[in-house]
């Protein structure tokens, strides 16, 4: 069964969760994004942790997860979707954040094609799942222990089809899943240097990805010329002569 919003909110008060959330916060913090931001799923936690900035920021949460008022201390930025159908304009949004979403959603593709109608061209979206190769999808006391983990080819699979391209991936959450009080002040030099070392084997795998939107190829300095009706046509009584064209 997919985690509510209470379990989320419980896993990331634990010491466990808020060493996931500072490492997880940092790897938001890496990106610039472009205003407004829409977050799918259970993103506060690792929000608040690294980048703090709530202004222009929506927190969309799936049915099926529930939902909770966000921020704490400000007027609400959270609401209650449904995955085949945001309550959003196409193109409203300059930048997306898909964190505890895709992994437990029950149609992921049409959550996929959601995000990318909602998304404006050139914008940019990032996905953070829980990695198939990853130590932390073999055990099930944390949110990405839960649910379906993924591969690049089959993050690479969902974009197809849907303006979407891949544009990099990389991964977080190297050290085990186990909280580490001794390691806490040295926590993102530890991930820093696991992530070095263990290249794309961390527990989350972080995909990026852009909307593109392709112009039809238009050849210059040549007019369109048109077939006439069949009924015009006649038989070819010899071979046709031809008049070079100047335009």
């Amino acid at each position: 069964m997919p985690l509510d919003v209470l379990e989320l909110r419980e896993f990331y008060h634990s010491p466990l969760g808020q060493q996931a959330a500072d490492i997880l916060g940092a790897v938001l913090a890496e990106n610039r994004y472009q205003t407004p931001v829409l977050m799918v799923g259970y993103g506060a936690a690792a929000w608040q942790a690294g980048v703090k900035d709530f202004g222009n920021v929506i927190m969309a949460m799936p049915a099926q997860q529930g939902v909770m008022a966000w921020p704490h201390d400000a007027p609400n930025q959270a609401l209650l979707m449904e995955e085949g159908q945001m309550p959003f304009a196409d193109q409203s949004f300059g930048s997306i954040i898909v964190i505890h979403a895709l992994e437990q959603s029950l149609r992921p593709h049409d959550l996929m094609a959601e995000c990318a109608r909602v998304l404006r061209p050139e914008g940019q979206m990032v996905v953070l799942v829980p990695h198939r190769r990853g130590l932390w999808a073999q055990f099930d006391h944390t949110p990405v222990g839960v649910g379906q983990p993924y591969s690049p080819r089959q993050l690479r699979q969902l974009c197809h089809g849907v303006d979407l391209t891949v544009t990099g991936y990389g991964s977080a959450l190297f050290w085990p899943p186990c909280a580490w009080p001794f390691a806490q002040k040295y926590l993102l030099a530890i991930e820093k240097f696991l992530r070095r070392w263990l290249g794309a084997l961390g527990g989350v795998l972080i995909m990026k990805a852009t909307k593109q939107r392709f112009a039809p190829i238009q050849r210059a300095g040549h007019a369109r010329r048109l077939l006439p009706p069949l009924g015009h046509l006649r038989p070819a009584t010899g071979l046709p002569q031809h008049r070079a064209q100047h335009d």
